[in-house]
C-alpha cells in the first residue's frame, strides 16, 4: 500500500505536466472539520508549509471551521512546525475532571489549547501573513440562536435541527453564516456557496475569538459572543 495517493482532474493533471510541481500552482485550500482527524492532517500541513509551499508568492485562501481553521492558524505563523508540535502536545494531553465534563469545563480545556496554539504573537502573525489568507468559518445565531444559555437557546436550536430535517434552506431564518477574513481576501470565497455570508475583517484582535467560534459546537462548548466588529450575539461552529 502506497502511504500517500494523489487524485488529479484532466484540467490539473495537464497543468502538472506543463508546469511540474511548484508552489503557486494551488488557489486554495479547505480545511477539513472533525476533531482528531488533525493529527493525521497536520503532518501533512507541516510538509506543505515546510517543503511544498515554501518559497509561495501568491495569496492563498484557505477557509476553514472548527479544527481546519485550527490547523490553518498554525500554519499562519512565523514557525508553523513549532505552533503544530505545540498545538500537538497539549492536545495529547488535555485531560478533565470526570468521565462526563460540564460544558464548562470543555469549554476551559478548549480556551487553554487555543491559547497554547497561538501563543506569544500568532493572533498578530495569522492576521498578518504575507500570502496566507485565512477565512474562518462561523455562524452567528439569530434570534432565539443568539441568546445566552438558558430555555430560549435551547428552543431556538431545536426548531433550527428540525427545520433542517425538512431543508437545509431553512437555516437561514436560525443563523448567518459570518466569515472572518483578512480585507485582501477573496469576497467572497471561491470555496463557499449556498448560504447567505457576511464578511468581518479579521484582525489581530479578533483572531482567538473567531478561532474559538469556528469551533463551539453547541452543548459541547460554549458560544463566543459579541466577537470585536462582528457585533452582538452567539457565534457558533
Amino acid at each position: 500500500m502506497k502511504a500517500l495517493e494523489v487524485r488529479v482532474g484532466q484540467v490539473a493533471a495537464k497543468r502538472l505536466e506543463r508546469e511540474g510541481w511548484h508552489a503557486d500552482l494551488i488557489d486554495g485550500l479547505i480545511g477539513a472539520s472533525g476533531g482528531p482527524k488533525w493529527l493525521i492532517l497536520g503532518r501533512l500541513d507541516r510538509v506543505l508549509m515546510s517543503d511544498l509551499l515554501s518559497g509561495r508568492s501568491k495569496p492563498l485562501d484557505a477557509v476553514g471551521s472548527s479544527i481546519g481553521s485550527w490547523r490553518h492558524a498554525a500554519m499562519a505563523q512565523v514557525d508553523p512546525c513549532t505552533a503544530f508540535d505545540r498545538f500537538e502536545d497539549a492536545y495529547l494531553s488535555q485531560h478533565y475532571t470526570s468521565t462526563k465534563p460540564a460544558v464548562s469545563e470543555i469549554t476551559e480545556v478548549a480556551l487553554w489549547l487555543m491559547n497554547t496554539l497561538l501563543g506569544e504573537d500568532g493572533a498578530r502573525e495569522v492576521a498578518e501573513h504575507p500570502w496566507l489568507r485565512s477565512h474562518i468559518v462561523t455562524a452567528r445565531g439569530k434570534g432565539l440562536n443568539g441568546l445566552r444559555p438558558g430555555v430560549g437557546l435551547v428552543t431556538g436550536m431545536g426548531l433550527a435541527a428540525v427545520g433542517n430535517t425538512v431543508s437545509r434552506k431553512t437555516l437561514g431564518a436560525s443563523f448567518q453564516r459570518v466569515v472572518f477574513a483578512p480585507d485582501s481576501a477573496s469576497h467572497p470565497s471561491p470555496l463557499l456557496d449556498g448560504f447567505g455570508t457576511r464578511y468581518v475583517s479579521l484582525t489581530e484582535a479578533n483572531v482567538f475569538n473567531a478561532l474559538m467560534a469556528s469551533g463551539a459546537i453547541p452543548y459541547v462548548f460554549e458560544g463566543v459572543y459579541d466577537i470585536a466588529g462582528a457585533g452582538k450575539g452567539a457565534f457558533w461552529d
